[in-house]
Parts: C-alpha cells; structure tokens; sequence
C-alpha cells in the first residue's frame, strides 16, 4: 500500500549550472555573436528574436526626446528578450526617420483629437528645432505615437519572423 502505479512520480532535479553573475549576465544580453547562435537553435528563438525587434520598433515611437533605447533596454529586460535587437530596433528614432514617425503620429493624434485632417503648418516646422516643433503638440504626438507604435509592430513582426524561418534549424 499504497499502488506503486498511484504514488506521486517525484521529477528527477538536473544539475543546474551555476548562476552568470552581473558581468557575465550582461556580456551574454550584449553579445552580437549570441544572435546567430539563438535564431539557429529553434523557431522560438527566432519568434523571440522577431519579437525583441517588434518591441523595440513601438518604442522608437515613443516621445520620449532621447530616452527611448533606456526604454526599451528595460523593457527587453523585463520580457525576457535578447537587448541588442530591442535596443537596435529603437533607434529607428534617430535622426533620418525620426521626423517621418513622430509627424506620422502627431497626424494620426490630431486626427483622433479633432476629428478633422491638420494644416501643414501644424506639421513641418519653419525656424523652430525639431522638438521645439513637437512640444507644440504634446497630447496629439503622445495619442498618434502609440498608434503608430503598433503599426510598426505590426509591420516589423511578421516580416522578421518570416525572414528568420528561411534560415535553417540545427537539428
């Protein structure tokens, strides 16, 4: 008593290695060799992998004026993803596309909070800087960046992830 067949199977525990320490752990998160080695290892390396990249694509959106690689470098922390695609992914926010996005998504935001399609005096700046520009605008950039955010999520995601298909699973 009791039936050898009803009695709880007790999980075999493997040795585990041991813990990276500080150094180790963010020389492996920063590692660009370590990419390759993940999306060869499996189709869920590769989902993560696309994914890293989606998240740090709606970051980038963000108005944040400059603090958006720390974003999205935390937020890569938090989830569990690789942080040299998230990071790399978030600087679609410098300077040759920056001014593309953020007016894409003051024009959405305006569009949403007015209900009508803005002047272009609205969005291409005259003498101003290019954040002078856009802190006349908070709430329609904060709304249309988000927006946009998942718009380029979406578009990142399913391209990547069927770009790394074609690469080849080791076995």
């Amino acid at each position: 008593w009791p039936h050898a067949r009803l009695q709880p199977t007790r999980p075999r525990i493997a040795k585990s290695t041991p813990p990276l320490g500080g150094l180790a752990t963010l020389w492996k998160s920063l590692n660009p060799l370590e990419i390759p080695r993940r999306l060869r290892t499996d189709h869920f390396e590769q989902l993560l992998v696309a994914a890293a990249l989606a998240i740090g694509a709606f970051v980038s959106n963000m108005p944040l004026g400059g603090w958006q690689v720390a974003l999205a470098a935390y937020v890569a922390i938090r989830t569990h993803v690789h942080l040299l695609p998230t990071v790399f992914a978030s600087l679609l926010c410098l300077t040759p596309v920056a001014p593309f996005l953020s007016n894409a998504a003051i024009f959405v935001g305006y569009v949403i909070l007015h209900a009508s399609v803005p002047d272009l005096a609205t969005l291409v700046p005259s003498e101003l800087t290019h954040w002078q520009h856009m802190a006349r605008v908070p709430a329609s950039w904060l709304i249309g960046s988000v927006i946009v955010g998942f718009c380029c999520n979406w578009i990142v995601l399913p391209i990547f992830e069927r770009l790394f298909r074609l690469i080849p699973v080791r076995g």
